[in-house]
């Protein structure tokens, strides 16, 4: 069937153009340019003010990533940034965010740390400098006859993946290598790329695709759709492959490092310290999740994907996203399953003089 692109239609994004592609406000941000959770300026470490940080997001907020979007907005303020939902941009792919940033039109791009890496790899001066989460609560999702991960393999099945190095992809190829099945993503041909996962479950729905990957609370809507028992769960994906490693990251060229360091080392104490609140209180979780996603998820499953992040230790709360142990074994990983063809170094991927400051402001350990 060949490779076909499903664009976005989602009525929460509003397309402007930027930097000559095409991005979107984050629209779940609302007008409000005030943190609610944060500190005033004057009370940041030192009184500093420090801007904001314009950030690309590569695909919509969604219950297993609220932390990633509420940082900058709801803590930036206790370190010095005047951030405001302006700032916050959401795009349909990795590749436009990513040109967006390094063609000057947002300092720091959100999503794939795979993609990050073959961004790397290509020649461009990136480097990621803060992590985000290390997975989230999925599963691979076939519909009709398509009851087995072994399907994914025959030819005739329709599979909904990302665009190359999306994160998808990346735990796509995880679950068939843990289950033994001999097949990769950048093998496959019967493909669709669907980048954002809301428009993955209405590929299942209208019949485009036949198996997809999709966010655990997702699937009750998809059953709601297409019926219960037209719906079967091929992985729970991190009870197949697990947590460790960087799924998702915050990087930014090299030069907007060495010249903002500070704001950088801001906006990732931000993300610690979001991640240490939501996954300590799941009331604030809640309330964070109701501001930023519209509509609104049922408490049921946010609960269900809180609790899942907190038992895997999802969202890192200190560095350990960012150690050459968890980076080389994505390296290692993404080398054997055909989705980066050369191998970096640490040192090549990693700026970590912001974490290690934002470790600082925050105290050390989580």
């Amino acid at each position: 069937m060949g490779t076909q692109k499903l664009r976005s239609r989602s009525s929460a994004l509003v397309s402007v153009a930027l930097a000559g592609a095409a991005s979107v406000l984050l629209a779940a941000c609302g007008s409000s340019s005030t943190p609610s959770g944060g500190q005033s300026t004057d009370d940041a470490p030192g009184g500093e003010e420090l801007g904001s940080v314009r950030i690309a997001y590569t695909s919509s907020v969604d219950p297993g990533e609220v932390a990633m979007y509420a940082a900058a907005l709801d803590y930036g303020s206790d370190f010095g940034l005047q951030e405001k939902s302006s700032d916050l941009q959401v795009f349909d792919s990795h590749g436009t965010a990513a040109q967006v940033v390094l063609s000057g039109g947002a300092d720091v791009v959100a999503g794939s740390f795979l993609s990050d890496l073959q961004i790397i790899a290509g020649g461009e001066q990136l480097k990621v400098f803060c992590p985000a989460t290390s997975g989230f609560d999925s599963r691979i999702v076939g519909v009709g006859d398509v009851d087995s991960i072994e399907q994914v393999a025959d030819p005739s099945t329709r599979l909904a993946i990302e665009g190359p190095g999306g994160p998808v992809n990346f735990f796509t190829d995880l679950v068939l290598r843990a289950r033994g099945v001999d097949i990769n993503t950048t093998e496959m041909k019967n493909v669709s790329i669907i980048e954002d996962s809301p428009l993955r479950v209405a590929a299942l729905a209208n019949g485009d695709v036949d198996v997809a990957l999709i966010n655990a609370f997702q699937v009750p809507q998809l059953e709601e759709q297409v019926g219960k028992e037209n719906v079967h769960i091929l992985s729970n994906v991190m009870e197949d492959v697990g947590g460790g490693g960087i799924f998702l990251a915050f990087a930014a060229p090299e030069k907007y490092l060495d010249e903002n360091l500070d704001q950088a080392t801001a906006f990732c104490a931000s993300v610690l310290k979001a991640n240490r609140e939501l996954t300590a209180d799941f009331d604030r979780y809640k309330e964070l999740s109701d501001k930023y996603i519209q509509p609104t998820v049922e408490e049921d499953l946010l609960k269900q994907t809180w609790d899942s992040v907190v038992d895997a230790n999802l969202w890192p709360t200190d560095d350990t996203g960012l150690t050459q142990e968890g980076v080389e074994q994505v390296i290692d990983i993404a080398m054997e399953t055909g989705l980066l063809q050369q191998k970096l170094s640490y040192d090549d991927i990693v700026d970590s003089r912001p974490i290690d400051g934002a470790l600082e402001l925050l105290g050390g350990g989580a």
